[in-house]
């Protein structure tokens, strides 16, 4: 992108991906995790507490940025067992899938 149109153009496009999108993508994760998190204590979404969901939100967020920041050593080992749990998950959903297609 740089070579074909120059610094600026270069600078803005990572910014924009990175910052802005970036940034968009996790608010719209915690806040659809904060909505699983509370699925748990209520039947109805109507009963979820007035500003619940952001509060949630905000300590994830605060949560992950906490450990992304002060122990990144730590962040290498979640991501590690984050990746298991993703692929386990994934053989799971294959293998029952295939035993429903054989049933």
């Amino acid at each position: 992108l740089h070579k074909a149109f120059g610094s600026l153009l270069a600078f803005l496009s990572c910014w924009l991906l990175h910052v802005l999108l970036g940034g968009l993508r996790r608010a719209i994760g915690f806040l659809t995790f904060s909505k699983y998190f509370w699925a748990v204590f209520y039947d109805k979404p109507s009963e979820i507490p007035w500003m619940g969901n952001e509060l949630v939100a905000c300590f994830v967020c605060w949560s992950v940025f906490s450990v992304l920041i002060f122990k990144p050593d730590l962040t290498l080992k979640i991501i590690d067992v984050v990746t298991f749990f993703k692929i386990s998950a994934l053989g799971f959903v294959i293998v029952l899938g295939v035993y429903h297609l054989a049933t």
